[in-house]
């Protein structure tokens, strides 16, 4: 796994909550259209019928946000799997503060008590050994 991969960790988090959050509104809009339909009970015409095709719509944006998600998810979890395979523990700390937790490094050497320079030898060092 490369660096770049594990910096997309945080904007993928973002990313899926932005997707969670679109797809409770969207429930929210079609829970709405269904009451809608229930007490405006239409006697007959193409209403009906047009409602129905925003529900479908809905009802399909829906499925693709999950599949989305789903597939941010799964990149999320390698991402995790990743850091969780490294048999060191202080190796496991630097890459979820940085990268999970998206600290800056001089938090992260607050942390550890290491310097600076331990901290980006280590890291370096760290993605050497999961490339």
């Amino acid at each position: 796994m490369t660096k770049e991969e594990l910096m997309q960790y945080g904007s993928i988090e973002l990313e899926v909550k932005q997707i969670k959050e679109r797809i409770e509104y969207l429930e929210e809009k079609k829970t709405s259209i269904k009451s809608q339909v229930i007490t405006d009970m239409p006697v007959g015409g193409g209403e009906g019928t047009d409602i129905l095709t925003l529900i479908t719509k809905i009802e399909d944006s829906q499925i693709e946000l999950i599949q989305k998600q789903s597939k941010l998810v799964d990149i999320m979890e390698s991402i995790e799997h990743t850091i969780d395979g490294l048999e060191d523990s202080t190796e496991r700390l630097i890459l979820r503060s940085r990268y999970l937790q998206c600290k800056k490094w001089e938090e992260i050497c607050v942390e550890l008590n290491y310097s600076w320079r331990q901290i980006h030898r280590l890291h370096s060092n760290i993605l050497k050994k999961i490339a």
